[in-house]
């Protein structure tokens, strides 16, 4: 699998998400999934994963998408203050 990805919504309905390694957990009003290098967060009403293509790592979800974002994985070892000042 490449490890780009992509995301597209179509009228906050459709929602279909390319590079994902693993949906971490899921309901009907949020979904986590891993890309390479982060977790990405869905939220919305309604949501339901359609499908899920682990070896393309395609990911089909319906519902009402309300907000996506991007949570960094960074070693937990790493200092307060490095991070912090980036």
């Amino acid at each position: 699998m490449n490890s780009a990805h992509s995301f597209s919504a179509q009228a906050r309905e459709s929602i279909l998400v390319s590079g994902i390694l693993q949906v971490l957990s899921y309901d009907g009003s949020e979904i986590v999934a891993e890309c390479e290098g982060a977790r990405i967060v869905i939220q919305g009403e309604g949501l339901r994963i359609a499908s899920f293509e682990q070896e393309s790592g395609r990911l089909s979800i319906d519902g009402r998408l309300d907000a996506m974002q991007y949570l960094d994985e960074r070693p937990a070892s790493e200092p307060f203050f490095k991070r912090i000042f980036r």
